[in-house]
């Protein structure tokens, strides 16, 4: 802020390191003058007069119309822009000091020129496409940007005299390539900064304009641009064997010729990377090709099986050491008592559910304003059999929960236990003397929490999705509460679980058909392992295990729980059914 002799006030300068990884000229200009007029309104009391900046009129006015930057900059500013400096020694430098506009970055797709589209992915092969000809390339980076990064750079090296249309499906490297050309300097901590660097050296040297833009992964759109984009994301799986014992295979089954084209193709082997073997090898060739591939993703679970009983292997390096999915390496650690007591689980909070069917209801209010008058829905869920009650109400207070629930136990029938949350209606005297006179036990959560009847909480998004979803079939009801016994009957009747069974199905008919699981649990007392148990019922953080040596259920927090898959029972090995009600549990820490 120079005074009218021409000597500064006032030195105002941006941090020494930047923010940002690529920080360009015409934003860095513009944060010196927002900086500039705070310092001016906070010494002065008002914004400076004059504003010079290293543009000509033409170019401030470019600025202004197309850069957020200037514009939030520029905003109120009521005194004079120029571009004449004062007449000092030291700021003399910024007339031999290029702040150079964009020349060779375009905005715009360039007419007539090359088109190319780009690709790279985390296993280190990095590819190109021009003129449907794939380019690929080995790097030895393991992140998908900046083997993104290196396909440009041999984009911009291979076409430094032509103009040329990149297309790529990171978005990292459509913002960050067209900021190189501008950019004063590179954040030296990032780990793209080498890519950047030689990058932005082959932008300034470019005689021929570019233009890179983003396209959309995995579209299926139709398109020349989809296809290229497709072509070279095709690309990058062509890769070198991933074992070696994969290709000696083929070497002694098909020859070193058949070995050639098995070393370019990799798994899973596509569709597209076959036919191109085809036509380039012949179909010996892509026989072993095809072979390689079922070894490599199928493995040996025997094998699997042997090293987990040496070594207990976790089911990643069981999954990496034998080649098997990871569904099987899971399936081989659960199989192993050893090791299912040693594996983390996450706390996913406490949501016990009833043992058995109108033992444990949860119950809420929500809104649904297409009801009009009639949006405030009461909501009931059997926490057994999922059963789920609602009705439309015009109110929140104690008369309509009363009314809700006097309706609920005429479908469901009575409940033992009913849990809300701490509302007003229902903590009122009047509920309460409801709850006693019907022998009901009533319970609210923890206030402020609402994850203490998650239960119901999700009840409500799915009764408000199929009350949406509901309002496009053929059976049109005009009534609200039609439309909520629509919702209703869709969900208890007509929704299936993985056995076939609906939510009416497990209220009405709660015996199961399935084998109850199997987990190993820790005593909170002795802090010593018992089972394998089987799980009367399992919640979202909680569940229920029959003590088989104590002959009762016992409740314990997720965190002690381990799941197992033990084998198959033979006939002498029956586990016990659980026939004991709920009012023989004893808690996590008995009563005196």
């Amino acid at each position: 802020m120079p005074n009218k002799k021409g000597q500064p006030l006032f030195w105002v300068h941006l941090p020494i390191s930047s923010s940002k990884v690529i920080a360009v000229y015409l934003s860095q200009v513009a944060s010196i003058i927002i900086k500039a007029r705070f310092l001016s309104r906070q010494y002065f009391g008002k914004d400076p007069d004059v504003v010079v900046v290293p543009y000509t009129r033409e170019q401030t006015q470019f600025l202004l119309q197309t850069s957020d930057d200037w514009g939030i900059a520029m905003s109120g500013f009521m005194g004079v822009i120029d571009n004449h400096l004062p007449d000092d020694p030291v700021l003399q430098f910024a007339q031999s000091y290029s702040f150079i506009f964009p020349k060779n970055t375009k905005s715009n797709p360039i007419p007539k020129a090359v088109t190319v589209f780009t690709d790279g992915s985390s296993n280190g092969m990095a590819a190109f496409v021009a003129d449907n000809r794939s380019h690929i390339f080995k790097t030895s980076y393991q992140s998908a940007q900046l083997v993104e990064l290196y396909a440009i750079l041999q984009v911009f090296t291979q076409f430094s005299s032509q103009a040329v249309n990149i297309y790529t499906d990171s978005a990292y490297v459509a913002h960050s390539i067209p900021l190189l050309e501008t950019s004063p300097f590179l954040k030296t901590t990032s780990n793209a900064m080498p890519l950047f660097i030689q990058i932005q050296k082959l932008i300034r040297e470019r005689q021929q304009p570019f233009y890179l833009g983003h396209i959309r992964a995995h579209t299926s759109l139709p398109g020349s641009l989809s296809e290229g984009n497709a072509q070279a994301d095709a690309a990058t799986r062509l890769t070198f064997p991933t074992t070696v014992g994969s290709v000696q295979e083929a070497q002694n089954s098909e020859g070193n010729a058949q070995t050639d084209a098995a070393t370019r193709l990799t798994f899973p082997t596509t569709v597209g990377s076959v036919q191109k073997a085809q036509n380039s090898e012949g179909n010996a060739q892509t026989d072993a090709a095809t072979r390689l591939t079922f070894p490599i993703i199928v493995g040996s679970v025997q094998e699997a099986q042997n090293l987990h009983r040496l070594h207990h292997l976790n089911a990643q390096s069981l999954r990496l050491f034998c080649k098997i999915s990871r569904e099987q390496a899971r399936e081989i650690v659960k199989k192993c008592p050893s090791c299912v007591t040693s594996q983390p689980v996450p706390h996913l909070g406490v949501n016990p559910r009833g043992l058995l069917p109108n033992q444990l209801w949860q119950m809420d209010v929500t809104h649904f304003p297409k009801f009009g008058k009639l949006k405030y829905l009461h909501v009931s869920i059997d926490t057994y059999s999922g059963f789920v009650f609602a009705s439309p109400h015009t109110g929140e207070a104690a008369k309509d929960v009363i009314s809700h629930l006097i309706t609920a136990l005429s479908v469901l029938g009575k409940p033992v236990k009913i849990k809300t949350d701490n509302g007003p209606a229902y903590v009122s005297t009047k509920f309460k003397q409801f709850c006693e006179a019907l022998h009901i036990n009533h319970i609210t959560g923890i206030p402020y929490n609402p994850q203490g009847q998650g239960i119901v909480e999700r009840a409500h998004q799915t009764l408000k999705t199929w009350l949406t979803r509901l309002e496009a079939t053929s059976l049109s009801f005009a009534s609200p509460r039609d439309r909520l016994n629509h919702a209703l009957f869709v969900l208890n009747f007509l929704t299936l679980d993985n056995n076939n069974h609906s939510a009416a199905d497990r209220h009405w008919h709660p015996s199961p058909d399935t084998a109850p699981p199997m987990v190993m649990w820790r005593d909170p007392l002795t802090s010593s392992w018992h089972g394998p148990d089987p799980v009367l019922i399992w919640g979202r953080g909680s569940a229920c295990i029959l003590d088989q040596k104590q002959s009762a259920p016992r409740w314990l927090p997720e965190r002690l729980i381990k799941q197992v898959n033990p084998p198959i029972p033979t006939n002498n090995d029956v586990v016990p059914e659980p026939v004991l009600g709920p009012e023989n549990a004893f808690s996590l820490y008995p009563q005196e």
